[in-house]
């Protein structure tokens, strides 16, 4: 999900909801703060020795020590704050940067944030490493590239 489509599910959705983001675990503690969003660009070169440059978006989450959660309508003013000042950052896919209890820092995608009773939610997944060559071959009706060892590699690229 990008941050221009985060903010379009944010308007379809009650102001004055509180917003809650959870793990599989925990959730976030009400008085969480977002210290950043950033857009970084990046050239990499992957396993199969294929590069490639793209842009990510990130929103840090700091956890609450308790108080109230953020209200829908303050999140999207900061999106919306963001972005004017920002542009690059809406077409940016988003991964969130949240620990619960503030311990360590961990990558998350972002879910459709959804009402849930009173408040709202965003349900966020981990993300993992993921070897590119592999995914381009399982992706992609062309021919795979090969990688490491294996040109048709069946479980991973590598063995």
């Amino acid at each position: 999900m990008t941050f221009e489509e985060l903010l379009e599910h944010m308007r379809g959705l009650p102001e004055n909801s509180e917003l809650i983001f959870k793990t599989d675990t925990a959730q976030i503690q009400g008085g969480y703060h977002i210290t950043e969003l950033r857009n970084s660009e990046a050239t990499s070169i992957d396993c199969g020795g294929q590069t490639s440059t793209f842009t990510k978006g990130h929103l840090q989450l700091l956890d609450g020590y308790g108080g109230d959660h953020m209200t829908v309508r303050a999140f999207r003013s900061i999106l919306e704050t963001s972005l004017q000042n920002l542009p690059q950052l809406g077409g940016a896919d988003i991964l969130v940067e949240f620990s619960p209890g503030n311990n360590g820092l961990a990558l998350w995608a972002p879910g459709v944030p959804t009402v849930s009773g009173a408040h709202v939610e965003m349900r966020l997944r981990p993300v993992g490493a993921v070897c590119k060559p592999f995914e381009r071959q399982r992706t992609s009706a062309a021919e795979a590239i090969g990688c490491c060892v294996e040109e048709t590699a069946t479980t991973s690229c590598c063995g």
